[in-house]
């Protein structure tokens, strides 16, 4: 697997990390859509995205893991079929409340 070092970018409103500085925890991997359903997995379980912090874009996801949006769309179907993400059309992606 090939990985990918990305800019650092900044923090969001709340004092979150940006996408770019969660990268930093975690080297980004390149390759289908398996590897970018299970980085995000792991990203989502690790904490660095928690229950209702919105994702990035397809394009940015697809920029970011240098895939094709319909790569990144296959990813995205898996996760929401995980219950690890909720889409609202125009509106985004968000990590789904954790339910236990």
């Amino acid at each position: 697997m090939k990985w990918v070092e990305l800019p650092r970018d900044h923090r969001d409103g709340q004092g979150r990390p940006t996408h770019a500085e969660a990268r930093k925890k975690l080297p980004i991997p390149a390759g289908g859509y398996r590897e970018v359903t299970e980085d995000l997995t792991a990203r989502i379980k690790a904490g660095e995205y928690g229950p209702g912090d919105r994702l990035p874009t397809y394009r940015e996801l697809s920029d970011l893991y240098q895939v094709s949006v319909t790569t990144v769309q296959r990813a995205v179907i898996i996760l929401q079929d995980r219950g690890l993400i909720v889409g609202l059309q125009g509106r985004g992606l968000w990590v789904a409340e954790r339910r236990e």
